[in-house]
């Protein structure tokens, strides 16, 4: 798959990300457009069965961007498939929501983690 190819993809929030990458560092660039076909692929190829989902015991959070390149079905379904899962989906959100609302993803993170029994 090209670079080109891939973009035609990815919601339009996550090309200028990406595109700055493959300008700053070409093979950085490359790379990380190596990463997300990879995302794809095992999104598309590899799906967790559910029931090895439910046999996840430990406290887990599910965060996805509403505007993320993989679908917030996915996520939901996860959710629903690890018993006592917490799910946040973020509004106005890409899938690299993390770095562009650094504040918000550490306060839903602090409070997961000091909520979890």
């Amino acid at each position: 798959m090209t670079p080109e190819e891939f973009l035609a993809g990815v919601p339009a929030r996550d090309v200028p990300w990406l595109e700055m990458h493959r300008r700053v560092s070409p093979d950085h660039g490359q790379q990380i457009l190596g990463a997300f076909a990879e995302v794809k692929r095992l999104r598309l190829e590899c799906e967790i069965a559910p029931a090895q989902l439910a046999r996840i015991s430990a406290p887990t959070l599910i965060m996805a961007g509403d505007d993320d390149m993989i679908p917030v079905s996915h996520a939901v379904e996860t959710w629903a498939s690890i018993p006592h899962a917490k799910l946040c989906v973020v509004p106005d959100a890409g899938h690299f929501w993390l770095k562009e609302k650094p504040e918000l993803a550490n306060q839903i993170i602090l409070d997961f983690l000091l909520k979890s029994d």
